[in-house]
């Protein structure tokens, strides 16, 4: 399967994938359901949600919220674009060499959108973190390499160092 670059494009031809779906309910199957589900704008998130709960999102039974600060990087003029496209794209390799300083043409800068996504969890590690509520944040890759630099306390430059699955899980409290 060829992989296309998704970004934060709101395009409703990006959606989740048929095996994307198919994945979900066994690999969350055994997971304790939230009491609270928060997920990226985008309809992939929300069609993962679909998936897990087996329902239309609006009628999924617990308490939902979409939360802007957890969308994909908005990857500009990239986006809907095939990988294997841009293997020999200059910008393209910057992007996959040095992230750190890159900004996507027509799109964000990776720190900008470090910015949003480190604000936004952090708004909702204050507001949830101590709860005894049970909460799930369905996002995106870029979004959870730049939680995973921030938890090991690396900067952008090692954003590639860290792999990222789908439905991957990664635990945030207040204290972080």
């Amino acid at each position: 399967m060829k992989k296309i670059v998704q970004g934060s494009s709101p395009d409703p031809s990006i959606t989740l994938s048929a095996a994307g779906r198919e994945s979900v309910q066994p690999t969350l199957a055994n997971l304790p359901k939230p009491q609270l589900l928060i997920s990226s704008p985008l309809l992939r998130c929300k069609q993962t949600a679909e998936a897990w709960f087996g329902v239309p999102y609006e009628q999924i039974p617990i308490p939902t919220k979409v939360n802007p600060a957890m969308a994909e990087i908005n990857a500009g003029i990239y986006e809907g674009l095939y990988l294997d496209e841009l293997k020999n794209d200059p910008l393209w390799q910057q992007w996959m060499s040095n992230p750190a300083s890159f900004e996507f043409p027509g799109g964000e800068k990776l720190t900008e959108f470090s910015d949003r996504v480190l604000r936004g969890a952090g708004a909702i590690c204050a507001e949830h973190g101590n709860s005894k509520q049970l909460t799930y944040v369905i996002t995106h890759g870029v979004v959870m390499r730049v939680l995973k630099c921030f938890l090991a306390d690396q900067d952008l430059t090692h954003l590639w160092s860290h792999q990222v699955t789908n439905l991957e899980q990664i635990c945030l409290s207040e204290a972080q």
